[in-house]
């Protein structure tokens, strides 16, 4: 693929001894941060070891000739936006940016984290206006308000020079193994953290008291620049230790406080000044330039008020300024461009050229759309304007081509026929080249001998100036049995005094006969009759008749000696512009053939084929130019007109840079709609493993040259993943999706077989756990495992249905049997719940009913002992009723589901108070010992009624089965979250089968208690079962006739665990 030239010199060794400024002011080009306004400061502006640019501007920035990337916010908290950056050095030791502030000391910007942080200071915090490296490693910062300090293991400390003791240190200079102190009209060297010698600033009469603070210096050998506040700048030889120069503030802008001096690669000094602009000085000459802003010119300085300077690898300048980052290119190409200013009087009339001509005294003629003839005087530099006029004719004449017709005559073409000019007088008249021509457009001409060619309304015509006759030529193909061509566009006289025609289809030579030989072009697939060929300009170079065309490209045709045979007129090849077109092709001395085209002025090697494209940044006029507005000068210069004014220049002038920049990888970070966040440091890494999950990425790379237009292409390719490699408009790769697996990254430049390539980057994106080979070899043992037990499955399946068939039978019978046991216990519990309503519940209703019998017979007869005894007799009735009542339903409830908890904190003792009370007249009564034993109030977290319930049932049996004068104890205690509550008899007990058939609902014969009390059977099943509903646990331990112990385990209330 053919591509454009290389184009990149990253070093460019000095003159030695010499320094030049340029001959025309600097073009600066404005680079602005992002949401910088035009009234900001940059304060500061230094390049990194990898190529990018930091400025300090609201925050800082850093930029890689396409992206900005913005700073603000510390890592620990705070933020340096607004003006809080006063200046920024590259730590080289350590590979970080400092930063100093005014308010927050030093802030360092880590690569490795991407991060901001603040370095620890000792003592307050000065107000800091710069920061110096010395080649020992040492920080060096300067405080105006505060002294001279130093970084002592990334804490700020104040320094401890020997003999410095000033706190108005203004300005840092390394220089060599030596720090040179600017301060108040004083200068001190400072060598082995020792002051060495110090200069008073002085200069005859001069007052250095009031305004002589030191606020730039620069060394360039054993010359030191001295910039002061508002008192001009000194240089001091540091040889002979004495002051050489003084430029003074008479001289502007040295009135102004000098902010920055440097010495570019050139041996150029760049003065910078507070509102004044800045000044070039060459050291050789003597000489200086004042640059200052210039609101009519677009590539002024954006502002007089110049902060920092620095010269980047690649030998461009960049100054930072109020608004923006200048950026100056020395070795931009740059073509004089010469245009239309209406606040100009020596610029051309109007932007449209159509003509050009030279006179022999150097004067360019520009024929433009408005009907001006410009004469330019390039030495110079003035442009007259003089506007063709013929009386009685009221329209504008527009001016197609230039031609001498005698020493004091000029003949122009024009949209209105042929007109002549006084060249003294500069008045113009008709020319008559025959009525029919007097209103048609003269495209082109030429006075050779006595004869006049032109080319008129298609035709070509000669005319003899002697004879006035002329010879009119409209068809151009006079081979017999071929189609007439006709419409001429353009012709030229080659070397051997022959005349070619430029037509419809090709080129025709006229022949002695006055017939014309037709070359057709070759044909091309879309226009296979050669319809729309047309020719605009001709030129003769290396044998070969060069045709530029419209819309077509450039052809050639080989020039013959003798008669020349019909052939095709072949194609140049030349991709870009083969849909092109061309309006001019013009050979230096070099070979090399410079072409005006609709993509700018571009450079051709017929040797090589290579091709370099100049475009509108670098000065070409617009990317359209206009056919006959060229012309080679007499002193080799050329000249291209079109839609934008002239461009002039020499083809030796046009120094094409060498070397092709070398990329560099900064950073990997996860892609901007992707869901993680993470950053990684590519600058000295050549792996990188990628953990689960980050598949979505941008990888961010610096090509470190900031020239422009780059003429070489970017290119980068993840080798694994895209299958070619994929060109670049912009710094960054992005990767939305990435599939786990292993990378090589790569990006290079390219120019034709030149290649310039970063190193590769291997790139591991770790799969997840389930596809990582340990896992799937566990996957794969199970799949085998399931796999076998499925074929054993299969294999014992049929034994099994046969197992099962045999067993259905038996299942089903269990199953009815099962169904019947079942509706045996349902009758079991029908019949209970009929026995306690028949039998068991009548018989107390029946007492009642008596002793009320007898009160109400008889309450004469009985006496109040009697009465006493009946009523306790009822009382204890009426409770036995009532406590079957309640286990009944509390049973029922329970077998139904329908009975909730309700857990709370309540008293232990409280709860046993009452059931004591409750049962105290029984065991009275039964002459029982009833005893009840409480140390301390626990509280315990549970269903309170629950919990009465079942207490009162293991009492209740505890008194009804225990014989007369025998103990029934209650005793409460806790363990650690438990609370224990224990009911002791010395009753009849049970057996242990007893106790298990109770407790399983099973059928047993009920016992009576020692008093004959009945029971049901529910309390102990009721008990157990509220136990277990509170989260508790009931321990029964029994033997019969020996009584028995129930111990119930309760949990704590919350507030006692």
């Amino acid at each position: 693929m053919r591509g454009t030239l290389a184009i990149i010199l990253f070093w460019i060794p000095p003159l030695s001894g010499f320094a030049q400024i340029p001959d025309t002011p600097p073009a600066f080009e404005q680079v602005i941060p992002p949401g910088t306004i035009r009234s900001a400061e940059l304060t500061d502006v230094i390049q990194d070891r990898a190529g990018l640019i930091w400025m300090a501007a609201n925050g800082i920035f850093s930029y890689d000739g396409y992206r900005f990337t913005h700073y603000t916010t510390l890592a620990d908290s705070g933020s340096i936006h607004n003006q809080e950056v006063t200046c920024l050095l590259y730590d080289s030791t350590r590979n970080r940016i400092l930063i100093g502030t005014r308010n927050l000391g030093i802030v360092a910007y880590n690569y490795n984290t991407n991060e901001l942080k603040r370095l620890p200071t000792k003592g307050g915090i000065p107000i800091i206006n710069q920061l110096a490296l010395t080649p020992d490693g040492i920080i060096w910062v300067a405080s105006f308000n505060s002294g001279l300090f130093q970084l002592h293991d990334d804490t700020l400390k104040r320094s401890s020079v020997s003999g410095y003791k000033s706190i108005r240190t203004s300005y840092l200079l390394p220089h060599g193994n030596k720090l040179y102190i600017g301060d108040h009209r004083k200068i001190f060297e400072v060598q082995n953290n020792r002051v060495t010698d110090s200069v008073m600033l002085r200069w005859g009469n001069v007052d250095f008291t009031s305004h002589g603070r030191v606020t730039a210096l620069y060394a360039v050998n054993e010359t030191l620049y001295i910039g002061t506040e508002k008192v001009g700048m000194l240089v001091y030889d540091l040889k002979t230790r004495q002051f050489i120069k003084h430029f003074n503030t008479n001289t502007a802008p040295f009135f102004n406080r000098i902010n920055r001096i440097y010495a570019d690669r050139h041996g150029v000094m760049w003065i910078l000044t507070k509102a004044g602009g800045l000044v070039l000085y060459d050291p050789n000459t003597d000489t200086i330039r004042r640059i200052t802003k210039d609101p009519t010119q677009a590539h002024s300085l954006s502002s007089d008020n110049c902060n920092a300077i620095i010269e980047d690898k690649t030998g461009i300048i960049w100054i930072a300024t109020t608004g923006a980052l200048n950026k100056y290119d020395r070795l931009k190409i740059q073509f004089q461009h010469i245009t239309h200013d209406p606040n100009n009087i020596n610029s051309l009339s109007d932007r449209m050229v159509r003509c050009l001509f030279e006179e022999e005294d150097g004067t360019v003629l520009i024929g433009t759309d408005g009907g001006f003839i410009n004469f330019l005087n390039r030495k110079e530099g003035t442009v007259e304007r003089v506007k063709i006029t013929i009386p009685g004719l009221n329209k504008t004449l527009m001016p197609a081509c230039l031609q001498p017709l005698s020493k004091d005559k000029l003949l122009i073409g024009t949209s209105a026929g042929a007109v002549v000019m006084d060249r003294k007088k500069k008045t113009f008249t008709r020319f008559s080249i025959g009525p029919e021509l007097e209103n048609v457009l003269i495209r082109q001409l030429l006075k050779k001998e006595n004869y006049l060619y032109f080319i008129a309304g298609g035709s070509f015509r000669i005319y003899d100036l002697t004879t006035g006759r002329q010879k009119v030529f409209k068809n151009f193909n006079d081979q017999a049995g071929n189609n007439p061509v006709f419409g001429a566009t353009a012709f030229f006289i080659d070397s051997r005094q022959r005349i070619w025609v430029g037509a419809q289809g090709g080129v025709s030579l006229l022949n002695p006969d006055s017939t014309f030989t037709y070359f057709p072009v070759e044909r091309q697939p879309t226009r296979p009759d050669g319809s729309y060929f047309m020719v605009l300009a001709f030129e003769e170079f290396n044998g070969y008749l060069w045709i530029s065309s419209f819309n077509n490209g450039v052809w050639r045709l080989p020039l013959t000696e003798q008669n020349q045979e019909a052939q095709l007129t072949q194609r140049v090849n030349i991709s870009e512009l083969n849909t092109n077109t061309v309006y001019c092709t013009l050979p230096d001395r070099e070979g090399l053939i410079w072409m005006s085209t609709n993509q700018g002025i571009l450079q051709y090697d017929p040797a090589t084929t290579e091709i370099r494209t100049f475009l509108p940044e670098e000065g070409v006029q617009a990317l359209e130019f206009n056919r006959l507005a060229f012309l080679r000068t007499h002193d080799n210069a050329f000249v291209m007109g079109g839609i934008n004014g002239i461009n002039i220049f020499k083809s030796e002038d046009i120094k094409l840079r060498e070397t092709l920049p070398t990329p560099v990888l900064l950073s990997i970070t996860n892609y901007s709609n992707a869901p993680s966040n993470f950053y990684i440091n590519l600058r000295q890494q050549n792996l990188i493993e990628l953990p689960e999950g980050n598949k979505s990425l941008t990888i961010h790379y610096l090509i470190p040259d900031y020239s422009n237009p780059r003429n070489y292409t970017v290119e980068y390719k993840l080798e694994g993943h895209d299958p070619m490699w994929i060109q670049s408009i912009a710094s960054e790769a992005t990767y939305p999706n990435i599939k786990e697996g292993n990378y090589t990254f790569r990006v290079r430049v390219q120019n034709n077989d030149q290649f310039s390539e970063t190193a590769p980057l291997q790139l591991i994106i770790k799969p997840p756990f389930w596809k990582q080979t340990w896992f799937m070899g566990i996957v794969a043992t199970l799949l085998i495992g399931v796999t076998l037990g499925v074929f054993r499955i299969q294999a014992i399946t049929s034994r099994r249905n046969k197992e099962r068939l045999e067993k259905l039978l038996m299942e089903r019978t269990s199953e009815i049997e099962k169904s019947r046991a079942e509706l045996q216990a349902l009758n079991e519990k029908k019949d209970l719940i009929f026995s306690i309503l028949s039998h068991d519940l009548r018989s107390p209703l029946t007492t009642l009913k008596g002793f009320l019998s007898l009160l109400t017979d008889t309450p004469v007869q009985l006496s109040p002992e009697q009465i006493n005894q009946y009523a306790r007799n009822i009382r204890n009735s009426v409770s036995s009723a009532l406590d079957l009542i309640d286990n009944t339903l509390y049973w029922s409830l329970s077998q139904t589901g329908s009975i909730n908890r309700h857990a709370v904190d309540f008293s232990v003792k409280n709860l046993l108070t009452k059931i004591y009370h409750l049962y105290q007249p029984t065991a009275l009564r039964k002459r029982i010992e009833f005893e009840f034993q409480t140390d301390e109030d626990i509280y315990v977290h549970a269903d309170e009624n629950m919990v009465y319930v079942a207490l009162r049932n293991v009492v209740s049996n505890a008194i009804k089965f225990t014989p007369e004068g025998k103990l029934v104890k209650l005793v409460t205690g806790k363990n650690h979250n438990q609370a224990i509550i224990t009911v002791t008899d010395q009753g009849i007990g049970m057996s242990e089968d007893y106790l298990r058939r109770v407790l399983n609902h099973e059928h047993v014969v009920l016992k009576k208690g020692t008093a004959n009390e009945k029971g049901t059977g529910l309390g102990l099943i009721l008990c157990r079962k509220f136990i277990e509903l509170n989260e508790g646990t009931l321990e029964i331990h029994s033997e019969e006739n020996a009584g028995t112990e129930f111990r119930i385990y309760l949990p704590l209330a919350n507030h006692l665990k």
